[in-house]
């Protein structure tokens, strides 16, 4: 389905600043804001009844928002392992021992999820948490037993462990957010919706797009937003072309 620039011009705006919001809120280690010429990449989907979906990344992290309008997870990419062996990543994960103790990642995950308006008291209340530090056996060799080996690296959940209503997994040897996932957002205080009036935007034709002028194309962010944030500039919906592909 092709997506109307129009649309792809606002939704791409209004994650922008939603991701903002978010990277200020959890003091992530970027310069803010975040503006157009530091999103690497961008993309949208088209909605599926009336809910937002779309990603961006910028300076080393990947803000996705699907199901609602929310956004849904945090990825911190300078914790992936990329292109490393298994056995290599976390051989070079282990030589960084963790700074901190299980409870202090528990008190940092808590203060994230507040900063970002979850209903923290509901939250432990029908899901109790549950703090691990990672490990992984080492391998043989010489005739060695393999050992246990601790990572700097604490998981929290709230749910099932394997199913969780929300998590968070953070660096115990430099305390950085690594990523934060919602999979229930009936905790989420946040805005549920991002645009307004969606049928209305996806309505407008590229022609008509591609004739408006810079003063036209940002009063569509005026316009269709459905929040208004510190960082939501006007100018964000013309700066984001450079992604209307």
């Amino acid at each position: 389905m092709t997506i109307p620039l129009a649309y792809k011009s606002v939704a791409i705006a209004v994650m922008l600043a939603e991701a903002n919001f978010c990277a200020n809120r959890l003091q992530l280690p970027v310069k803010l804001p975040i503006e157009s010429q530091d999103i690497q990449n961008a993309m949208v989907a088209p909605p599926r009844r009336h809910v937002f979906m779309g990603r961006i990344d910028a300076d080393d992290y990947v803000f996705s928002f699907a199901r609602t309008g929310r956004l849904r997870f945090i990825i911190n990419l300078k914790y992936e392992q990329g292109d490393k062996p298994l056995r290599q990543y976390l051989e070079d994960l282990a030589k960084f021992p963790s700074k901190i103790s299980a409870n202090d990642a528990y008190r940092m995950a808590t203060n994230w999820l507040s900063a970002i308006d979850l209903d923290m008291a509901r939250l432990e209340k029908e899901h109790p948490s549950v703090v691990r530090q990672q490990s992984f056996r080492s391998w043989p060799e010489d005739g060695k037993a393999s050992r246990e080996i601790l990572l700097p690296l604490f998981d929290v959940k709230w749910g099932d462990w394997n199913n969780p209503s929300v998590d968070i997994r953070l660096s115990g040897a430099t305390g950085e957010l690594i990523s934060l996932r919602q999979e229930d957002f009936s905790y989420s205080k946040r805005p549920e919706v991002l645009i307004n009036d969606m049928d209305v935007l996806w309505a407008i034709r590229d022609e008509d797009y591609a004739k408006s002028s810079p003063a036209e194309r940002s009063n569509l962010l005026v316009r269709f937003a459905a929040v208004k944030y510190p960082f939501c500039k006007k100018s964000l919906v013309t700066n984001t072309n450079g992604f209307l592909k």
